[in-house]
């Protein structure tokens, strides 16, 4: 048995389940707060039951969406870049979650043909294609020429008195 399937599974409205709201930590700045109240001892107690009892809706309410939530996952999970470019595992468009796209499905179908012949997987594609050694990289030896020429200035005569200080 799968974990999604025995987490679906799981009762929770047993109380076997759980810890006695006594013996549960509700986190501790919950329990600096409750001990510091001036509350009466059996409104603190009401308190941490309700909490408690507010965790536990809490957990069931997950329970029941947890379905539909692992379903949307797994649909996420078709969108991975390298199923996206695996010339093996590649979802096909018609395997596709269309609520995700606000195009038509021709066009989906295109661009997914575009992505799978781009030769992505196969490192086929230069990333920058035609864009090799564009200049002769001056400009770092420039900014570093002016970079050093501030310093100096700043560290000599163009030197204020708190600037040390900081």
């Amino acid at each position: 048995m799968n974990t999604d399937s025995r987490l679906r599974e799981l009762d929770l409205k047993s109380s076997s389940l759980y810890l006695s709201h006594q013996d549960t930590d509700l986190g501790y700045s919950f329990q600096q707060h409750l001990e510091a109240s001036t509350l009466a001892p059996e409104v603190k107690e009401t308190i941490s039951s309700r909490c408690l009892d507010f965790l536990k809706e809490v957990l069931a309410q997950y329970q029941m969406r947890l379905p539909a939530s692992l379903e949307m996952l797994h649909k996420l999970e078709l969108f991975c870049p390298t199923t996206v470019v695996s010339a093996t595992n590649r979802p096909a468009v018609k395997d596709l979650p269309t609520e995700f796209f606000s195009c038509a499905n021709d066009t989906l179908d295109c661009q997914w043909r575009n992505i799978a012949s781009a030769g992505f997987a196969a490192g086929e594609v230069d990333p920058l294609p035609g864009l090799g050694r564009v200049a002769a990289n001056n400009s770092a030896r420039e900014a570093i020429r002016i970079r050093e020429a501030f310093t100096s200035y700043f560290s000599a005569e163009g030197t204020v008195p708190w600037q040390d200080n900081v």
